[in-house]
């Protein structure tokens, strides 16, 4: 006990400026509370962003191959169809794989279960791409007809081109803000 008296007694000798107040020891965590959750919102930013990039390079990618199908670009992710047929792609972090929705399960599941490997999250894609072509040019192949002509392609709800795909995709330059 004599130990704390001690103490009590150098902290009553101090010179109160010396000692921190507890209002600013609260000011300070605050800041720095508010440092840390601006940084949180950086990093999001530069996630969504190099999501985006990542999309763009999925529809680049796809377009080149075969032409012939509707390629949408837009937050939700990369879209790929052909007449009634298409598949959403999104990169999943936390799996470490693309997600793949579309309206009908029956022909997204067919996809996923023939395609799983290509779906790993990998630096190259062109794996990716080349069961995205072959998987429709087989879909359409098996019903008689080709997949012919020049698809549409959007970009963020307008009709665009691949000049406009490889702007959106400078736009999102992730290494840029890296």
């Amino acid at each position: 006990m004599n130990n704390i008296g001690h103490k009590l007694d150098l902290l009553l000798e101090m010179d109160k400026e010396l000692v921190p107040s507890s209002l600013d020891s609260i000011l300070d965590i605050t800041k720095q509370l508010d440092e840390v959750r601006q940084k949180v919102v950086d990093l999001q930013n530069k996630l969504h962003m190099a999501t985006d990039r990542l999309n763009g390079d999925l529809a680049m990618g796809v377009r080149k191959q075969l032409p012939g199908l509707n390629v949408g670009l837009d937050r939700n992710g990369c879209k790929v169809g052909y007449k009634s047929k298409n598949l959403l792609f999104n990169p999943d972090l936390k799996t470490g794989a693309w997600n793949v929705k579309s309206p009908d399960n029956r022909f997204c599941g067919r996809f996923t279960r023939r395609n799983g490997p290509s779906l790993a999250l990998a630096s190259n894609i062109t794996p990716l791409v080349d069961a995205i072509a072959n998987y429709f040019s087989g879909h359409y192949k098996s019903l008689g007809e080709d997949i012919e002509g020049t698809g549409a392609l959007i970009v963020e709800g307008s009709e665009s081109t691949i000049l406009d795909i490889a702007e959106w995709q400078d736009k999102n330059n992730w290494h840029k803000i890296l």
